[in-house]
């Protein structure tokens, strides 16, 4: 269980669509697809339009674990 202090909030872009879904760090750093939290549409976060975000997420989680 995480808690508030982990519940760092990610943006990333759903191609189905087309906004921003706030996304918890760490789900993003667990897992290579999740759900839209506006659609439920999958964000492939493999995809190259999600790599930079991925990795800026994985600097920012290391920079708050210290």
């Amino acid at each position: 269980m995480t808690n508030a202090s982990d519940a760092t909030i990610v943006k990333v872009p759903c191609p189905d669509c087309g906004e921003l879904s706030p996304e918890p760090i760490q789900r993003i750093l667990e897992n290579d697809v999740i759900p839209c939290s506006l659609c439920a549409g999958l964000i492939d976060l493999t995809a190259e339009s999600c790599r930079s975000i991925v990795s800026d997420a994985k600097r920012l989680w290391q920079s708050k674990s210290g």
